[in-house]
C-alpha cells in the first residue's frame, strides 16, 4: 500500500512540483531585473514627455520666425496693419528687429509704441557686438542648410529674452533678424496647455527658474524637491522642465510592483503547492479506500466461506446417512444451526450497514429498559460465550435505566462489543460488563483484557473498513463493518460509541446515552 502511494507522490514531485519550483525560482531571479528594466521604460516616457514640450516651444518659435520673414520683408512696402496684427498674435513679442551682420544699421519694431527709444537701439547693438563669434556660427550654419534660430537668453538686466536667425533678403543672407521676448507670458500663452495636455493623470510637469530654484509654473501642486527629472528649456536658457509622477515616483512605483509580483508569485506558488498536495492526499485516500473494499472483500468472502464450508460439510454427511448414532447427529444439526446464525449475521451487519449509509434503515424508537436488553442479549448468549472458554462479571445499576431506543438495533451494538472481546481478548478470557448512568445519561460498557489497541488506531477503528493492521487484530478475521455500524446506531440515537485502550492492557468500550434523546 505504501509503495503505490510513494511512487505517485514522486510522480506529483517530478511532473508538478519541481518543474514549477524551477519555474518561479527563475521569475525571482528576473523579477528585479524585469524592474530595473521597467524603471528605464519609465525615465525613457518621463524623457519623451519633456523632449515634446521642448519640441512645441521651438515649434511655436519657428512659426513665429516665418510670420517675421513675411511681416517684415525689405522687399516690398512694411503695412502697418501686418504688423500690428503680428503683434497682437504674438504677445509675448515685445520687439522685432533687422540688422546687418555689420550691425551698421538697425530697425526695430515695437509691440508697444512705434517710436523705437535710441537707448534700446544701443542696447541691441552692443549686445550683437559681445556675441559676434555665436552669430558668425549661426550664420554658417545657415548657409550649409541647417536653418538654426539661436536663443541669448537675456539680452539685458532685464527679464526679456532675445533669440536670433539668419534673414533672407532675396536669394543672398546678408539680414539678420531678431525678437525680444517676454519668458513669463510666453509660458502663460504658448506652453500651458502643452504642459497640460502632457501631464495627463499620471505626471506633474514644471518649468523651473534654475537661478533660484522655484517653480514658475506646474500643472500641479510641486515642489522643486520632488522632481524626479528635468531637462533645459532649449528656448529659455536658465528655465528647465521637470517631470515626476502624480502619485509617488518611480522608484516607490517599481519597488511597490517589484514587492506585489513576488505576492503575487508567492501565493501562486502556495496555491499549486496546495493544489498538488490536495491531489496527493486524494489519491492517497481513494487507494486507502480501494485497499480497506479490497480487504473487505477479501474478509467478507472468508467470513462467509468458513459457515457455508461446516454447513455444506455437516448437511451432506447427515444427507449420506453416514452418522447413526443419534446424539452425534444432534451435534451436527447444532453446528449447522449455529453455523446458519453466524452466517445470517453477517449477512445481516451488512445489509444493516448499506441501509444505514443510504440512510433507508428505519429505527423503531420506544421507550425501553437498557438492563432488560442487555439481559436478552446476555441470556441469548451465554452458552456462546461460556463455550469459547470466556468467563465474565456483570454489575448492574439499581434503578431501571430507561433510554428512548431501538432494541434490536442496541441489541445488534452489545453483541458486536461482546464478540470483539471474544476475538481479540488472547489468552486472558474474560471481561467485565457494567450498565449504569452518569452525567450524560445511561451507558453500557464492556472491558476485556486483551491485546488492546494502540492510540492512533483508536482516532480510526469507528471508521467503515478500517481494521487494525498489526498482531493479532491483523489475523484475526472480520469485516471491518462492526464499530463503523455501532457508531451509526448510536449516532441515530444522538448518543456516542467510544473507547480507551492500552496496548497489551485490554480496552474498554461504552454505548454513551443521551438522557435528552427524544422522537
Amino acid at each position: 500500500m505504501q509503495k503505490p502511494i510513494k511512487k505517485i507522490g514522486l510522480i506529483l514531485l517530478l511532473i508538478f512540483v519541481l518543474p514549477i519550483s524551477a519555474f518561479f525560482i527563475y521569475q525571482f531571479s528576473n523579477l528585479n531585473e524585469s524592474e530595473n528594466e521597467i524603471n528605464k521604460i519609465y525615465l525613457k516616457q518621463l524623457e519623451a514627455i519633456l523632449y515634446s514640450v521642448n519640441q512645441y516651444s521651438e515649434d511655436i518659435v519657428s512659426s513665429w520666425v516665418n510670420e517675421i520673414n513675411l511681416t517684415f520683408l525689405d522687399e516690398k512696402k512694411i503695412d502697418e496693419i501686418e504688423i500690428e496684427s503680428f503683434f497682437s498674435n504674438n504677445k509675448s513679442i515685445k520687439n522685432v528687429f533687422i540688422t546687418d551682420f555689420q550691425f551698421s544699421s538697425i530697425e526695430i519694431f515695437s509691440n508697444e509704441n512705434k517710436n523705437t527709444p535710441d537707448s534700446l537701439k544701443k542696447t541691441i547693438i552692443k549686445f550683437l557686438n559681445r556675441n559676434k563669434d555665436k552669430i558668425e556660427k549661426l550664420e554658417h550654419f545657415y548657409k550649409v542648410g541647417y536653418e538654426r534660430i539661436e536663443s541669448f537668453g537675456r539680452y539685458s538686466n532685464s527679464e526679456l529674452y532675445l533669440c536670433l536667425f539668419p534673414k533672407k533678403s532675396g536669394n543672398k543672407i546678408n539680414k539678420l533678424g531678431g525678437f525680444i521676448f517676454n519668458p513669463v507670458e510666453f509660458i502663460d500663452n504658448n506652453l500651458t496647455s502643452k504642459i497640460s495636455q502632457a501631464c495627463g493623470e499620471e505626471f506633474i510637469i514644471a518649468i523651473i527658474n534654475d537661478s533660484n530654484r522655484e517653480v514658475i509654473h506646474s500643472c500641479d501642486q510641486i515642489t522643486v524637491d520632488e522632481i524626479l527629472l528635468t531637462k533645459s528649456l532649449w528656448l529659455l536658457s536658465g528655465l528647465s522642465l521637470g517631470v515626476k509622477m502624480k502619485i509617488g515616483n518611480i522608484e516607490d512605483f517599481v519597488s511597490q510592483r517589484f514587492y506585489k509580483n513576488i505576492i503575487i508569485l508567492s501565493l501562486l506558488f502556495i496555491v499549486l503547492l496546495v493544489g498538488m498536495a490536495l491531489i496527493y492526499y486524494n489519491i492517497r485516500n481513494e487507494l486507502k479506500l480501494t485497499q480497506l473494499k479490497s480487504d473487505f472483500i477479501s474478509n467478507v468472502s472468508h467470513e462467509l466461506r468458513t459457515p457455508l464450508s461446516l454447513i455444506s460439510m455437516y448437511s451432506e454427511t447427515l444427507v449420506l446417512d453416514r452418522i447413526k448414532n443419534e446424539d452425534k447427529k444432534k451435534e451436527y444439526y447444532s453446528v449447522i444451526n449455529t453455523e446458519t446464525n453466524r452466517l445470517n449475521k453477517i449477512v445481516n451487519s451488512i445489509l444493516n450497514f448499506s441501509k444505514m449509509e443510504s440512510g433507508t434503515r428505519k429505527f423503531d424508537f420506544k421507550k425501553c429498559s437498557l438492563i432488560e436488553i442487555h439481559n436478552d442479549v446476555i441470556k441469548t448468549y451465554d452458552y456462546h460465550i461460556k463455550s469459547k472458554g470466556f468467563s465474565y462479571t456483570v454489575k448492574l445499576a439499581e434503578d431501571d435505566l430507561e433510554i428512548i431506543a431501538d432494541k434490536d438495533s442496541i441489541s445488534e451494538s452489545i453483541i458486536n462489543l461482546i464478540e470483539n472481546a471474544l476475538k481479540y481478548s488472547n489468552e486472558n478470557k474474560k471481561f467485565d460488563i457494567n450498565v449504569d448512568s452518569n452525567d450524560s445519561g445511561p451507558f453500557w460498557e464492556i472491558k476485556d483484557y486483551g491485546i488492546g489497541i494502540g492510540l492512533e488506531d483508536q482516532k480510526k477503528i469507528f471508521e467503515k473498513f478500517y481494521r487494525v493492521s498489526s498482531g493479532l487484530v491483523h489475523n484475526t478475521k472480520g469485516t471491518g463493518l462492526g464499530l463503523s455500524l455501532v457508531q451509526q446506531i448510536m449516532s441515530a440515537h444522538q448518543g456516542e460509541a467510544n473507547v480507551k485502550s492500552k496496548l497489551d492492557d485490554g480496552s474498554t468500550f461504552r454505548l454513551q446515552f443521551n438522557k435528552n434523546f427524544s422522537v
